[in-house]
């Protein structure tokens, strides 16, 4: 049950890049990274709830092909087409039978602060080379003692790189419902414009590999998008 929620939440969210790649075929570029993005979220998730079914691994791989091929040649891409007929042929179907879905929680958080409105409007202006601190108030729900103990804020940057902030114990309730964090998001060089810092709950995955695996929680109990909040930064020159 829980492998084919989160392949009907990856489909999901392909579903809302399909759309996406239609209306603004110009942010083709940016499409295409958030779809690696979904699929690398879902396998993520996979492996802590268990692996998906046949057809959602066929579906990856007919998506991975021609954009691994843009590396290579450079001369495939996903066509819209394309991309809608394989969301059209590679459907989620529902299990032939459900376990007590009373057993089942959605680990969620709602982020209230930063004011997403506030925080893509007024750019956070620091100094390069200083660390920055950020006020991050969330509720949270259905984390176990061991999801708090794994939870993290990711902090994405606009080249590409990404960091991982943990929260003191004290910035927990005792209950485990709320989180009021100061993260602190940096960088070495001045940008010469104001650029997105996306932060991002997660939850550390276990993991074989040296490589961190996160898996972000969901911003509402029915939905699929991560909890996040994405705000405008613009590290500037000591003056």
């Amino acid at each position: 049950m829980a492998s084919f929620l989160v392949e009907a939440a990856m489909f999901l969210s392909l579903l809302e890049l399909l759309v996406e790649m239609t209306t603004s075929p110009e942010r083709y570029a940016q499409i295409v990274l958030n779809i690696r993005g979904v699929i690398a979220d879902a396998q993520n998730r996979w492996a802590l709830v268990g692996p998906p079914c046949d057809q959602a691994l066929a579906l990856i791989s007919a998506i991975m092909e021609p954009l691994d091929c843009e590396h290579t040649d450079g001369k495939k891409i996903l066509a819209v087409g394309t991309f809608g007929h394989l969301l059209v042929t590679h459907a989620p179907f529902l299990p032939e039978s459900f376990p007590n879905i009373g057993d089942i929680h959605s680990k969620w958080a709602q982020i209230t602060e930063p004011n997403r409105d506030v925080a893509i409007e007024k750019p956070l202006r620091f100094v390069a080379g200083l660390p920055c601190a950020v006020r991050l108030v969330a509720s949270l729900h259905n984390l176990d003692e061991n999801d708090l103990r794994n939870l993290r804020v990711q902090v994405d940057y606009p080249n590409n790189t990404r960091g991982y902030f943990r929260p003191l114990s004290a910035d927990i309730s005792k209950e485990g419902d709320r989180i009021s964090s100061l993260v602190l998001i940096s960088s070495t060089e001045p940008w010469s414009d104001a650029a997105d810092v996306i932060l991002t709950l997660v939850l550390l995955a276990n993991s074989s590999s040296q490589k961190v695996v996160s898996v972000p929680l969901l911003d509402s109990p029915c939905g699929a998008q991560p909890a996040s909040v994405r705000l405008r930064a613009h590290p500037m020159t000591r003056t």
